[in-house]
């Protein structure tokens, strides 16, 4: 009878050892699976007059960080939430962001950002390109500027990622493209003028046409007048 007991008790310890160690394992993995990815530039983000961007640490002009889809091209914005085509927000936490996150007081409204994301481990790799708006809500923006193609490197120690998307020495980005929150992007010049000179050849075209087709009643006097005579 002691030896019963003596031995439940064994494979009870036993049982609780190897509980305690699968939830640990399990909680390790999960913590391995998430990584944080620290999003910053060196060289200040502006607006078309060159004005650094604002914002400070509780609020600021939008940044987002989005990946390019399945095409891998960077689409040009033309619906309501500030995404275009297939591109979408990077999946990770604080995302989208913007100006003057994580920076202390000094660097207010000076158009930087040092904003830490989580995310899953498995998108390493992946590319993301960053844009940024002249204001801190779309429905307001004038204007918006985006970087190139990046890809999300690996972890420069366990756990802790680095993207630095405007390092010094690279001069400022600009919100370069005009934007309408009714119509999206507004086309550049050149499309503009393009788009003006197609208009124009039609209308000049179907005035002509107009002027050199004669209308139906005249064939008919016409007709009319034949018989008759």
């Amino acid at each position: 009878m002691n030896n019963r007991i003596h031995n439940f008790r064994a494979g009870l310890k036993k049982a609780k050892l190897y509980l305690t160690l699968l939830l640990l394992g399990n909680c390790i993995h999960a913590n391995a699976a998430i990584i944080n990815l620290t999003l910053y530039n060196e060289d200040p983000l502006v607006d078309m007059s060159s004005t650094p961007l604002l914002g400070n640490a509780l609020s600021g002009d939008l940044v987002q960080l989005l990946t390019p889809g399945l095409d891998g091209m960077i689409d040009i914005v033309n619906v309501y939430n500030g995404i275009a085509d297939d591109d979408v927000l990077f999946a990770s936490s604080d995302n989208p962001t913007h100006v003057g996150a994580g920076t202390f007081t000094p660097a207010n409204d000076t158009g930087v950002l040092s904003q830490v994301m989580e995310f899953e481990e498995s998108l390493i790799g992946e590319q993301v390109y960053i844009r940024f708006w002249d204001t801190s809500s779309i429905s307001t923006a004038t204007a918006y500027g985006q970087t190139a193609l990046f890809t999300i490197p690996t972890e420069l120690f366990p756990g802790e990622v680095f993207l630095n998307f405007n390092p010094s020495g690279a001069g400022s980005l600009m919100t370069t493209v005009p934007f309408d929150y009714l119509g999206g992007s507004i086309p550049e010049p050149g499309a503009l003028a393009f788009l003006l000179l197609a208009t124009l050849i039609f209308i000049v075209r179907f005035k002509y046409k107009s002027a050199t087709v004669k209308p139906q009643a005249y064939y008919m006097n016409e007709l009319s007048i034949e018989v008759s005579a």
